[in-house]
Formats: structure tokens, C-alpha cells, sequence
């Protein structure tokens, strides 16, 4: 989504921070950048060497991308890492359940053994935590939903311990599942949510709090008394992909073109969440298509536009189930300043922190550690 400049702003942070969450090395790229290498050499060689019982892996494995982490055990500090394209989707892409069984252990398993031998290290030594799509219908081997409440110190997780690799490279993966309500679903968020209440300086937010993880499909989670009660889910990352890239607004947006970022880009995003209010969503949208038919914002002005009518549909939904529970919006670092930006604008401020954007990156390793130290 097209990212919009903030004004000064009075959230509540923790650290707010357009901090290092890590890159994005493209699909397919599996060799490890400067910035993917979080220690100094001298400081990886003396973690390793103890990595065998202190170290474990870390897998966020989505429906278009994959993600490895090797994490050092006693403070989640992720040592190394690699990503690719090979999404849940991808993979099962016109495979049988049992062809995209074989080929997610696969993946799984050249990827570990890639990482680890960078480090000198085997599969059979290493415990890994995989969440995300790898446990949905699509996936690996699929998994029920835990059902709500979901207490946050993880005593509800459902998950199976997964045999994966060839007998000279042995490894076992603790596979964790989501969570349902009787309308919603999730899986991968329920990481996040461990790792964020696993912190001592936010535990106390588990009384009473709706914590927000933006995304493809954003999640909204109530917490109360120590568990997850009920979310919500947006498709607002999702819309903005397809309706900037394959409906008739495509003609009228460049979301990486001149006005989307500075100055242009924050007003017209502000225009955006404005036009949401009080609307219908469908409505709102049309104006992006007048927007570029009088020539109110240039192209790039107007994806930033977009961007702000669907964030902020998002934002005034919740600003109107009232309540006044704190909110605290854990997102990365390009998506931090607009939802911040839109909370702000909705009157959600008063009771909004921001969770720093490296921190909000580290989350579902966080929740990884928690489930290992259970259920492992």
C-alpha cells in the first residue's frame, strides 16, 4: 500500500521506530544479505558454538512467501535468515494432497539444511517451529483451529510434531496451528500474539487491550483477562494489491509513482481516510476513479488516496465499536506510519501505542520460542 508521510503525531510508543525488521530479498533468493546477518562475524562464531542446545529455528510460512530464521534461544536475537518465494500457495498450486505434502517437506528441508551448513549445523539439532499457512488445507498437513478463548501464555496452541527430511538429515518440526471464532480464522497471528504477551513490559495489557497486526489480511484481536476472545479480519492489504493492479482503478493509480510519497502522498492519504467516513466502502472507492477523471491528485498522489480510503475504513470501523480499551498496533515498518497516521484521524489516539516496527518483525519468533519452551 502506498505509504502516506505523517504529521507530528501524540502515540503512545514503545519505541516508535521506523527500525530495521529486517530486508526483503527477492523471491527465490536464498543467499544471505548484509542486513540478514544480524552479529558480527566474530560475535556469530562464538554464538554458534553453543548453538546446539541454545539456538532454534524459526518459520513464518505464508501463502505467497517463506521465511527462516535461526534464532538464539535465551533472547529470540535472530542470528541469520533466508527467505523465498515458495509460498503455501505456490506450492500447492495443481498438486494432489499428496504431491504437496512431499513438496512442502522438501522445501522445508533444503532450506533448514541451507541455513544450518552455513553454520556447521544439522537438522537433527536444531528444533524448528513452523506456523502460518503449512498446517491449513493448502498446506503441509492441516491442522484444526484452536477455538477462542486463546489464552496468550500458549496453554491453547494445537500443534504436531512433524517428522521431515531424508535419514542422513533427520529433523522433526513442531507444526502449530490458528485459531477460529465461529465467522473468523487466522493462522500465523496467533505467533505474534504469543510473542507480544510474552514481553514482561506488555503482559499486563492482556487484562484488556485490542492489539492490530496489519498485513494482506489485517487482524484486529480482543484480548481480555489474559486471553484472545474474539478478532476481526481486513482485507485491506488484499484490495489494495487487486484494485490497484486489475480493476478500472488501475487506470487511475501509479502506487509507486511521483506524489505517492512526501508532502502530496500524506494529504492525499489523509483525503483517503477522510472520504471513508461515513460511507460506504464501495462508494468511497469511486472517487479514486473521479479523482484521476478531474484531476484532483496525479497518479501516484492518488494510489496514497486509495491507500487511505481502505486503511481507513479499517480505522473508523474500529473507532465505531467504541469501548475504550487500549490499542496497540504492532506493525512493519511501511505500514507503521499510515495506520498510525489513520488511527490518529479516526480519534483512536488517545489510547493507541505503537509497537517499534523492529520489534513488531520480531513477534511470531518470539511466539516460536514460547511454543518450543511448551510444547517442544
Amino acid at each position: 500500500m502506498a505509504d502516506g508521510t505523517t504529521r507530528s503525531s501524540r502515540w503512545k510508543t514503545d519505541r516508535l521506530q521506523n527500525g530495521r525488521g529486517g530486508t526483503r530479498a527477492g523471491d527465490g533468493d536464498l543467499r544471505p544479505s548484509a542486513s540478514d546477518l544480524r552479529l558480527p562475524l566474530p560475535s556469530r562464531r562464538r554464538a554458534m558454538a553453543s548453538c546446539k542446545s541454545a539456538c532454534f529455528l524459526s518459520c513464518d510460512w505464508g501463502s505467497s512467501a517463506f521465511r527462516l530464521r535461526l534464532v538464539r534461544r535465551s533472547d529470540c536475537t535472530v542470528m541469520d535468515e533466508l527467505r523465498s518465494g515458495d509460498g503455501a500457495a505456490v506450492l500447492a498450486r495443481r498438486r494432489t494432497a499428496a504431491e504437496r505434502r512431499k513438496a512442502f517437506e522438501g522445501v522445508l528441508a533444503d532450506r533448514v539444511a541451507r541455513l544450518l551448513r552455513r553454520h556447521g549445523l544439522t537438522a537433527a539439532e536444531v528444533p524448528v517451529a513452523v506456523s502460518g499457512m503449512a498446517s491449513s488445507s493448502i498446506g503441509w498437513r492441516e491442522l484444526p483451529y484452536a477455538g477462542v478463548p486463546f489464552r496468550v501464555d500458549g496453554r491453547d496452541a494445537i500443534a504436531a510434531s512433524v517428522p521431515f527430511g531424508t535419514a542422513g538429515a533427520r529433523g522433526r518440526a513442531l507444526l502449530v496451528s490458528g485459531i477460529r471464532t465461529g465467522d473468523e480464522a487466522l493462522r500465523g497471528e496467533e505467533a505474534e500474539l504469543l510473542g507480544f504477551f510474552s514481553r514482561p513490559e506488555w503482559r499486563g495489557m492482556a487484562d484488556d487491550c485490542v492489539v492490530v497486526l496489519p498485513g494482506t489480511h489485517s487482524k484486529h484481536a480482543v484480548v481480555r483477562r489474559g486471553a484472545v476472545t474474539d478478532f476481526r479480519t481486513y482485507m485491506t492489504g488484499e484490495l489494495f494489491a487487486v484494485l490497484s493492479a486489475h480493476s478500472m482503478l488501475r487506470h487511475s493509480v501509479e502506487p509507486e509513482g511521483r506524489g505517492a510519497q512526501g508532502a502530496k502522498g500524506s494529504r492525499a492519504f489523509e483525503a483517503g481516510v477522510a472520504c471513508a467516513k461515513g460511507r460506504p466502502l464501495s462508494e468511497a472507492l469511486f472517487r479514486v476513479r473521479t479523482n484521476g477523471l478531474f484531476r484532483r491528485h496525479e497518479a501516484g498522489a492518488n494510489a496514497a488516496f486509495l491507500s487511505g480510503v481502505l486503511i481507513g475504513a479499517e480505522a473508523h470501523d474500529l473507532a465505531a465499536r467504541g469501548g475504550r480499551s487500549p490499542v496497540v498496533l504492532c506493525a512493519n515498518a511501511r505500514l507503521q506510519v499510515p495506520y498510525a497516521q489513520a488511527f490518529e484521524q479516526a480519534g483512536i489516539y488517545p489510547r493507541l501505542s505503537v509497537l517499534g516496527a523492529a520489534e513488531a518483525d520480531r513477534l511470531s519468533v518470539q511466539g516460536h520460542g514460547v511454543l518450543l519452551d511448551r510444547l517442544g
